[in-house]
C-alpha cells in the first residue's frame, strides 16, 4: 500500500535515496540500525523498506518492529534510560529470500482490485468496509462489543463511502479512502496484483482454500497460473491445491451452520501445513499431495480424483 500518508506524519522519521539510475535488486535478509532516545522506560520502535516510483508513490515492501526493552535480545530484558541515546537493530521481513523453500498459502486472491473491492466493477461494499475498521482498531467481527457498528443499518446507508471511516471510528483511514479513490484498475491496483506477478515465483505452493469463500476461484486460477508461469521448472512442476466445504476462516469441525459434511469435512488444516513443510523442508515422506496435483472435494461429497501428471487444469 501506498506509505505516503504515514510519512506525513509528525512522529515519523523519512530517509529517501537519491534517484536510482540502474535497476536495484534487494534480496535477502534486511535489517535498520537506528539510534535514537526515548523519554519512556520502554516503547516500539517500527522501520519499513519502500519503493518510491516515478509519479510519487511509496509502495511497502518490508517492515519490522522491535520493543526497545528487547533491543539486546529477546531473552533479556533492559528498559531505556530516558534521554540516553540506544542503538536499535530492527529485522525487517526478508525481501526474496532465498532460503524460503515452500510455501502454504490460506483463502488467498491474486487481484485484490477485481476480487476483492470492486467485484464486477462496483465497490464490494460489506468486506471494504468492514476492512475499514477491523484494520485499524481492536473491533473484531465477533465481539458482541461490534454489534452497535455492524448491527446498525446507518453504517451500511452511510453516503458518501469514503467518509465512512471517519462516522465510524472518528478519523481518516488513508489507505481505505485510496481504495474508494482508485475506482479503475491503475498502478495503485497493478501493484500488488499477485497474479500478475507469478512468474516471479520459484517454490512449491500448498493452497488452501474453500468452497464457501470469496476467493475459491482466484485460488484455481494462481494454481493454474503457478504450473503455467511459475518461475522455473521446479515451482511449475509442484502446485498443490486443497479446497475443503467450508468459509474464510478455519474449520473447527464438519459443521457450517445449519449443515453438516461429515466427518470428512473436519480438516486439521495445521497438520496439513506440517506435513507440507515436512516434506519440503524436511525431506520426508508425508503423502501429501505434490507435484501437478489438486486435490478436489465438492461440497458435501467426497474428494474427486486428482488430475493425473499433465492432465488439464481445473476449468475457471
Amino acid at each position: 500500500m501506498d506509505q505516503r500518508p504515514l510519512e506525513r506524519r509528525d512522529d515519523v522519521l523519512v530517509y529517501t535515496s537519491p534517484v536510482l539510475d540502474a535497476d536495484l535488486e534487494v534480496t535477502g535478509p534486511l535489517e535498520a540500525v537506528i539510534y535514537a532516545e526515548s523519554t519512556a522506560r520502554d516503547t516500539d520502535f517500527t522501520a519499513k523498506l519502500v519503493d518510491v516510483y516515478p509519479d510519487g508513490r511509496a509502495i511497502h515492501l518490508a517492515e519490522g518492529i522491535l520493543r526497545a526493552r528487547h533491543r539486546a535480545s529477546m531473552e533479556a530484558m533492559e528498559l531505556v534510560v530516558p534521554g540516553e541515546v540506544a542503538e536499535f537493530r530492527i529485522e525487517l521481513a526478508p525481501h526474496r529470500s532465498p532460503y524460503l523453500t515452500a510455501m502454504a498459502p490460506q483463502v488467498i486472491m491474486g487481484d485484490y482490485f477485481k476480487e476483492c473491492h470492486r467485484v464486477g466493477g462496483a465497490v464490494q461494499w460489506t468486506l471494504t468496509g468492514f476492512a475499514s475498521v477491523i484494520f485499524t482498531t481492536s473491533v473484531s467481527l465477533i465481539q458482541r462489543g461490534a454489534t452497535h457498528i455492524f448491527g446498525n443499518s446507518e453504517y451500511y446507508r452511510h453516503l458518501p463511502l469514503i467518509t465512512l471511516d471517519e462516522a465510524t471510528i472518528g478519523r481518516a483511514v488513508p489507505w481505505y479512502r485510496d481504495w474508494c479513490e482508485h475506482i479503475y484498475y491503475d498502478d495503485y491496483w497493478r501493484a500488488i496484483n499477485t497474479e500478475a506477478k507469478l512468474d516471479q515465483i520459484n517454490v512449491p505452493i500448498r493452497q488452501q482454500g474453500a468452497w464457501y469463500d470469496p476467493y475459491t476461484a482466484a485460488s484455481f486460477r494462481a494454481w493454474n497460473g503457478m504450473r503455467e508461469r511459475g518461475f522455473s521448472p521446479h515451482a511449475r512442476a509442484n502446485q498443490s491445491i486443497f479446497i475443503i466445504p467450508w468459509t474464510h476462516h478455519l474449520p473447527d469441525g464438519s459443521k457450517l451452520g445449519d449443515l453438516d459434511f461429515g466427518p470428512g469435512a473436519a480438516v486439521d488444516l495445521k497438520q496439513d501445513d506440517l506435513r507440507w513443510f515436512d516434506h519440503w523442508l524436511k525431506g520426508l515422506e508425508t503423502g501429501i499431495a505434490v507435484a501437478r496435483i489438486a486435490r478436489r472435494g465438492a461440497p458435501g461429497s467426497v474428494p474427486l480424483r486428482s488430475p493425473e501428471p499433465g492432465a488439464d487444469s481445473v476449468p475457471e
